[in-house]
């Protein structure tokens, strides 16, 4: 058998082939009480021993060092001193059935205890939070009372329109004047609703009102509002659409 360039006559040594094995340049049994170390370039024998790891071709004691890529570390020493132990008590989990027991029944003590004392301190903060809402509750009550009273019996939804209050649920107000109708939206002077009409403005002259004609679907063609789906506006003037894609060439609708 050859090992990295030296010779073994395995009859000579009166070893079998599937008995040996290389090391190196060494020859060793399988079954000898011998392990191989191998790292790049250097393979080393050491005799076999319990809780020892090759590392490399090192061949550490793992209750001392770590290997971790073939690099040795240095495994931190327990801070513990016989003052602050337990007999038969460990730093990680109890070692005795004794101490075993008495770990399950303090767990089930502390952990009922600590649920016990979470709940009476989130009831507490529950009772505070109640008290200052139903405190916020009656200060607002309290001051929407006499805002009632200052407006002479008024409801606190009033407003004042033109120096006459009115309550915003049942008019709107447009420029000093109450219409009767809630959430109307206004076009000067007048009221209207967005599904029955449209306000058109153009410069500086006031709104005027279209009817029939919705402003949500609709544009404006001066102070004129139209439907852009069937209608045209060409240089201010409102025309039938006559194809889908006709447009303006001056005030005739070209296709």
């Amino acid at each position: 058998m050859c090992c990295e360039g030296t010779l073994y006559n395995l009859q000579v040594q009166d070893r079998l082939s599937e008995e040996a094995q290389c090391s190196g340049s060494v020859l060793m049994e399988v079954s000898s009480t011998q392990i191989c170390c191998s790292a790049p370039g250097l393979d080393l024998l050491y005799p076999t021993q319990p809780g020892f790891i090759c590392c490399g071709h090192r061949y550490p004691n793992t209750s001392l060092w770590s290997c971790c890529v073939g690099v040795l570390h240095p495994r931190p020493e327990p801070h513990t001193t016989s003052k602050n132990m337990i007999p038969d008590f460990g730093m990680t989990a109890p070692s005795t059935t004794e101490c075993k027991v008495f770990l399950v029944i303090y767990g089930l003590l502390g952990c009922s205890a600590t649920i016990l004392l979470f709940n009476l301190f989130l009831e507490r903060i529950i009772t505070m939070l109640c008290f200052l809402m139903r405190w916020c509750h009656r200060k607002r009550t309290h001051n929407i009372r006499l805002g009632g009273n200052n407006n002479q019996g008024g409801s606190p939804r009033d407003h004042v329109c033109n120096g006459l209050n009115y309550d915003v649920l049942e008019y709107t107000c447009c420029e000093g004047v109450r219409h009767k109708g809630a959430g109307l939206s206004c076009c000067g002077k007048r009221a209207f609703g967005l599904t029955q009409a449209s306000c058109c403005t153009y410069s500086l002259k006031p709104g005027q009102l279209t009817l029939n004609v919705s402003q949500l679907v609709s544009d404006c063609c001066g102070l004129r509002a139209y439907d852009p789906l069937n209608q045209l506006c060409c240089d201010s003037r409102i025309l039938t659409r006559t194809q889908p894609h006709a447009k303006c060439c001056g005030k005739v609708q070209g296709n």
